[in-house]
């Protein structure tokens, strides 16, 4: 993966993106006769003191297998620490988004396979009056299949999408041990065979987010099971949501086999 100063991720932190952005928005919802919370225009707006993480491939290919139930959404996301992040997915999509005490806020950034045209939706979710904005038939959630954000489909579709590829991102960041590796303007970070390369071509530092942990399946004859994540209330009284790695196992014969991290992954209370 190249970085440059013209990457989406660079591009939407631009002092004049947001003043574009805001009055572009205004004239959509207002055609579509709805009224943009004032925490997405400024979130628009806002470019300071966002963290700029980059996930690798192995992170993307986990992340594809995550579910959070509907009915813990508003707790799992009030569960979480504040933050202000813009994540690279990939160079054609990327997430902003700020997550305080009362509300999270963020916009999903995709660009076409040209490149050419820059297409952005906004989701809010009050988490005092566990409200999302625009409207999300819950039904809907269970009923659309983990599709490209991408994909043709109406807006309601695309929300839907939306809240569920946000909501498996923030929790693996935050919910499972990550190594975050800072790669500064000039640095060229990572292995190309492996797919986490980075030349990062800009004069900005950006953090790639990886894992240490084996996920495939050790072959020993029989009905192998994956290694995976799950969703789980941990802690004195199971009152702190985490995801609990679950080790790969062989069904029949073993009933777990070994599992570790290669090294201990950097916090983000070491980066700060």
């Amino acid at each position: 993966m190249k970085l440059n100063q013209n990457s989406l991720m660079f591009l939407i932190n631009k002092d004049n993106f947001g003043t574009f952005s805001q009055k572009e928005s205004n004239e959509l919802y207002k055609t579509d006769k709805l009224t943009l919370p004032e925490s997405l225009n400024n979130l628009m707006n806002d470019n300071k003191n966002f963290r700029m993480l980059v996930l690798s491939n192995k992170v993307k290919n986990m992340i594809g297998s995550f579910i959070v139930p509907n009915e813990l959404k508003f707790d799992v996301l009030r569960s979480l620490p504040n933050r202000k992040d813009i994540i690279m997915v990939d160079d054609c999509f990327v997430i902003k988004y700020i997550k305080t005490d009362n509300f999270v806020d963020m916009v999903f950034f995709t660009l076409d396979d040209k490149k050419e045209y820059l297409n952005y939706k906004f989701v809010q979710f009050d988490l005092i009056k566990n409200e999302t904005f625009p409207k999300i038939d819950e039904k809907l959630i269970s009923f659309y299949s983990e599709n490209d954000i991408r994909d043709n489909g109406t807006w309601e579709n695309q929300i839907v999408q939306m809240w569920k590829k946000f909501i498996s991102i923030v929790t693996f960041l935050e919910l499972i041990p990550t190594t975050l590796l800072v790669i500064n303007g000039g640095e060229k970070r990572g292995d190309l065979m492996k797919g986490n390369q980075i030349k990062n071509e800009s004069k900005s530092s950006v953090i790639q987010v990886n894992s240490n942990w084996n996920i495939q399946t050790i072959r020993l004859g029989g009905f192998d099971v994956c290694g995976h994540y799950r969703l789980m209330l941990v802690g004195k009284g199971r009152t702190r949501y985490e995801y609990v790695f679950i080790k790969p196992y062989q069904k029949g014969i073993l009933r777990r086999l070994p599992q570790k991290m290669t090294i201990e992954p950097m916090t983000v209370e070491q980066l700060n």
